[in-house]
């Protein structure tokens, strides 16, 4: 079967995105599959006036408006050096997930330690009522950034 390149890079982005929870940026994308950034920009731009993607510009990313809807209040935590797949066993496969752009530059060791804080402060907040400093904004870890956003009425 042969496709079209716009054709191609549309189903290549949509595949990317459904493996990477729904958001990345077009750099990320155009680097894992090592195609042109304008050219794919050119093909999430249609993808996005079609309604088939959320577009955002910045680190942000489309995902923060559906979040902010669902959660009250809304907690953003980034931890810098980190892409979404370092939030997974993936971070420690190495080879040839760190040929591609998949994956950030922080050790697999660090990613682990920090997720797994993040993962146990918010539930001991959520379920056990326990407040937990580093959702709350102290800082914990020099890498990671939080930030609340207040509830919706």
């Amino acid at each position: 079967m042969n496709f079209k390149l716009q054709t191609d890079y549309a189903l290549r982005t949509l595949i990317y995105l459904a493996h990477a929870a729904g958001q990345a940026s077009v750099q990320e994308v155009a680097d894992a599959y090592g195609i042109s950034r304008d050219h794919l920009f050119k093909v999430v731009q249609h993808l996005v006036r079609l309604g088939y993607l959320l577009s955002r510009p910045g680190r942000s990313g489309a995902s923060d408006a559906i979040y902010r809807r669902a959660a009250n209040p809304y907690i953003r935590v980034d931890v810098r050096d980190t892409r979404h797949l370092d939030f997974s066993d993936m971070v420690f496969w190495g080879g040839p997930l760190r040929d591609r752009p998949i994956l950030g530059t922080m050790p697999p060791a660090r990613a682990t330690e920090i997720t797994a804080a993040i993962v146990r402060e918010y539930f001991g907040q959520e379920l056990s009522g326990r407040r937990s400093t580093l959702l709350s904004g102290t800082p914990v870890f020099p890498e990671v950034t939080v930030r609340r956003f207040p509830p919706r009425r």
